[in-house]
């Protein structure tokens, strides 16, 4: 049953839940990111972004006190969850098209159409690490202790990274696009989905596939149930799967 429906003048292309449930975030084609109340749906702040771009990546912080968003602006910034203002902004080569909180909040993963990966200080938005890609970075992902990062694109490759030093820990290769990516809440494995029409489960030690299963179309997203015990995943085949 719909709890409420929230008009927007274009399409949605990204949103993410606060972390205690109480607000939501979104951002789209009408080149704007809006905070709104969670129970009622009505509009507590909207922050136009510049150039006129879509937005395509938000996330809140582990406290619920900051949110990132990016986009075809080129930019990853940091806002002020409570009024909207921007805390810092970061210019990139290109798109952004993911991005991330590690679990403390202390540092902030993006990528994009630059075909890089980087970690950022969340404070100042300082760089601590880039990573090269071979293609568009799509997902990314912090493992619940903060210790990797997971990273997938148009190289047809989902990669587990160091978060420490950004050095590769194993990779494994796809037979197309990898457009989704997310850990275990006990961080032992890992799904993945993209343009093969599959979504796969993965040994987070070693990148081994445990189970594939066929979609009839391109994966567009996926997510561990909070026990781990069940995944979603959805994409164009027009189903939401459990």
């Amino acid at each position: 049953k719909q709890v409420w429906t929230a008009e927007r003048a274009a399409g949605v292309t990204t949103c993410a839940f606060s972390p205690d449930g109480s607000q939501v975030l979104c951002g789209g084609r009408d080149n704007g990111l809006s905070l709104l109340d969670a129970v009622t749906g009505k509009e507590v702040w909207t922050v136009e972004r510049a150039g006129a771009l879509y937005v395509m990546t938000c996330s809140f912080s582990p406290d619920g006190s900051q949110v990132l968003c990016g986009g075809e602006n080129r930019r990853l910034s940091l806002l002020d969850a409570a009024t909207g203002d921007e805390v810092w902004t970061v210019q990139r080569a290109d798109t952004v098209y993911t991005c991330s909180f590690a679990p403390d909040g202390g540092q902030v993963l993006c990528g994009g159409d630059d075909k890089k990966l980087s970690l950022l200080n969340a404070v100042m938005g300082d760089e601590v690490w880039t990573v090269e890609r071979a293609y568009r970075v799509r997902t990314c992902s912090f493992s619940p202790d903060g210790s990797q990062v997971l990273c997938g694109g148009d190289d047809k490759k989902l990669s587990l990274l160091n978060a420490v030093t950004g050095k590769q820990m194993w990779t494994a290769e796809r037979a197309s696009n990898v457009l989704t990516c997310a850990f275990a809440p006990d961080g032992g494995q890992v799904l993945c989905g993209g343009e093969d029409k599959k979504l796969s489960l993965l040994d987070a030690a070693t990148g081994k596939q445990v189970w594939t299963a066929e979609r009839a179309d391109t994966v567009v997203t996926c997510a561990f149930s909070p026990d781990g015990g069940q995944v979603l995943c959805g994409g164009e085949d027009k189903k939401l799967s459990l």
